[in-house]
């Protein structure tokens, strides 16, 4: 027997965080931060056949791939069952630049395969989130881009441990711009290394607290960028990128990756970023993680 189903999961860019992954429950580990979802992520269609051989079989853009992250988080959605499962991956973003696309890609999978096993959407959301935390490959981008929008991660991990709220800005500008200026950033490198793990820690707890005294899109982008700077994340061509369009727009560094993310879209501020690397023009997605119709 063979059957079909295809989720989205948008891209999600975190501005600040706080590393918490010390308890050993995965469901317990994550981060403590900001971030908001795009329109732009990974759409995972998703085919399991009892007859097939029994393997997991991944594809992104139409060429094979190790992709661990989904690979192992449709494995331990599987658990104990042996089918043969095809994921085949659109992913609209480039990997390792701070846009959660292997947090996308793990979650789409899963949201999928979840709906043709007749599981519940939270037992995806844990599948998904806790190859992300095992993986290194992320530790908040599964719950951000589960409820979409602007999220504020206040307690980390998965329900009932995490807490999550939606933060609303002052300003109505949902356009955005993400821009790849630099090389890209191994999350796993950076969470390993314990000089790197102690100035997040430190720097994620004041940028939150800062953030919480007087939310919004501006202080959003403000504490995101001082956060980027005290933990020296932010490489020269990062800071060239600030200096140059601080004035102009709200800009930080993309969590973790060499881009950085433009709320609006003028036509001046989208020219000057052209000018560092590729530009990706999307909008704020409010809707979060979604089946999607199988054709």
């Amino acid at each position: 027997m063979k059957a079909t189903a295809t989720a989205f999961a948008p891209g999600h860019v975190t501005g600040f965080f706080e590393i918490c992954d010390d308890a050993e429950d995965p469901a317990r580990i994550g981060s403590r931060g900001a971030g908001f979802s795009v329109k732009l992520g990974v759409t995972s269609r998703v085919s399991v056949d009892e007859d097939a051989f029994p393997a997991v079989e991944v594809r992104v853009n139409r060429a094979q791939d190790r992709a661990d992250t989904t690979r192992s988080a449709v494995e331990l959605l599987l658990g104990g069952t042996q089918p043969g499962v095809l994921v085949e991956q659109t992913m609209d973003l480039p990997v390792s630049q701070g846009f959660g696309m292997s947090s996308a890609g793990a979650l789409s999978a899963t949201l999928a395969l979840a709906s043709i096993l007749g599981r519940p959407r939270k037992d995806a959301v844990w599948a998904a989130h806790t190859a992300d935390v095992t993986q290194r490959s992320g530790l908040g981008d599964v719950v951000g881009a589960a409820v979409g929008g602007f999220e504020l991660r206040l307690e980390p991990g998965l329900e009932p441990y995490g807490r999550v709220a939606s933060f609303r800005t002052r300003e109505t500008v949902d356009d955005v711009l993400l821009a790849v200026v630099d090389q890209e950033i191994l999350t796993k490198r950076i969470l390993t290394s314990p000089a790197d793990r102690a100035g997040i820690k430190k720097a994620g707890a004041d940028a939150l607290r800062r953030f919480q005294e007087d939310p919004g899109l501006r202080s959003f982008a403000d504490a995101s960028r001082t956060f980027s700077l005290e933990t020296r994340l932010a490489s020269d061509r990062i800071i060239r990128v600030y200096n140059e369009l601080e004035r102009l727009a709200f800009v930080s560094q993309c969590m973790l990756g060499g881009s950085v993310f433009v709320f609006g879209r003028s036509s001046e501020v989208r020219q000057r970023l052209s000018r560092h690397g590729p530009v990706f023009a999307t909008k704020v997605d409010f809707e979060g993680a979604r089946l999607l119709p199988t054709g």
